[in-house]
């Protein structure tokens, strides 16, 4: 394993995470609903959780913002070739946002010491995210990869991942 640079880049993620996010992580399944509108091409979107600012993305042109219903109401984007297959409209909110249903599927495993040590990381270090910008990650966030194609790594913070994921009971 390489020593980690800051950030640690998603090929690293892919390579060294992803089989452990398949052989041991837990599988889990959105269950709070969202609220979602179309985002301007160019607009930026910084998710701030309850920790803090994560991450920043620009949006391409069909890109849908998401507000996250949780406590700390984090919004981010979600291309418009994925959205469908991650949720389904429900009806509006207001004249701006509509209400969805999540129907995503994630693997996860907790950020250790073990998986910090691994990537030979502190307590707090960033990651190049999926969409190229960078994302903060603690330990005891976690790391996920969405299925079915479990292709990416990115990190959910902890509080908000409880307020949003249930495990799938098989």
């Amino acid at each position: 394993m390489p020593t980690a640079t800051s950030p640690v880049s998603q090929e690293t993620l892919v390579e060294y995470l992803l089989p452990l996010i398949r052989d041991k992580g837990c599988h889990y399944r959105k269950f709070q609903r969202v609220h979602a509108r179309p985002a301007v091409t160019g607009e930026v979107i910084v998710s701030v959780t309850s920790d803090g600012k994560e991450t920043t993305n620009t949006a391409s042109a069909g890109d849908m913002v998401v507000r996250n219903l949780t406590q700390a109401q984090e919004k981010y984007l979600v291309g418009q070739t994925s959205f469908p297959r991650l949720y389904k409209k429900l009806g509006p909110v207001d004249d701006s946002w509509k209400l969805y249903d999540p129907i995503g599927e994630i693997r996860a495993i907790e950020i250790s010491q073990d998986l910090r040590n691994m990537l030979r990381v502190g307590e707090e270090f960033l990651i190049m995210a999926p969409w190229g910008t960078e994302q903060l990650c603690r330990e005891g966030d976690l790391f996920v990869a969405p299925l079915p194609d479990l292709d990416k790594v990115y990190r959910i913070a902890r509080s908000e991942f409880e307020q949003t994921y249930k495990p799938v009971r098989k």
